[in-house]
């Protein structure tokens, strides 16, 4: 955790990933509730979540930054990025979803490998 940030994030990252910390008893039981509930979760995720090209197009119209180079993003720290982003909000997310079922690393190595949205868009040196 430490070795992920520095400076002014280091202390409120720690503080939010410890808050986040559950026993393997909750983990469980949020697990098994997250499979109950699955297919209504889908459901409102089809509804509520704009897919990625569409944001991207959204920011283009607009004059946004749409590819991280163009805020002096490497490849590398954006994909890094990922990661980390798991650990700075006390909220649940899919990072966190996706790191208790242990397929955090795996899903976010795909998006920048063959047809994944970041290999899709390369950096430009």
């Amino acid at each position: 955790m430490r070795r992920n940030f520095t400076g002014d994030m280091l202390e409120p990252a720690v503080k939010q990933t410890m808050d986040k910390y559950i026993t393997a008893e909750q983990l469980r039981a949020r697990l098994e509730l997250i499979e109950q509930k699955w297919p209504s979760i889908q459901k409102r995720c089809a509804e509520q979540v704009i897919p990625a090209e569409k944001v991207e197009e959204i920011l283009k119209e607009v004059g946004g930054v749409y590819h991280p180079s163009q805020i002096g993003l490497t490849e590398e720290r954006f994909h890094e990025t990922y990661i980390r982003c798991q650990m700075i909000r006390t909220r649940y997310t899919l990072l966190d979803f996706l790191l208790e079922t242990g397929v955090l690393q795996e899903q976010v190595d795909k998006l920048f490998v063959g047809d994944g949205f970041w290999a899709q868009r390369p950096w430009k040196d």
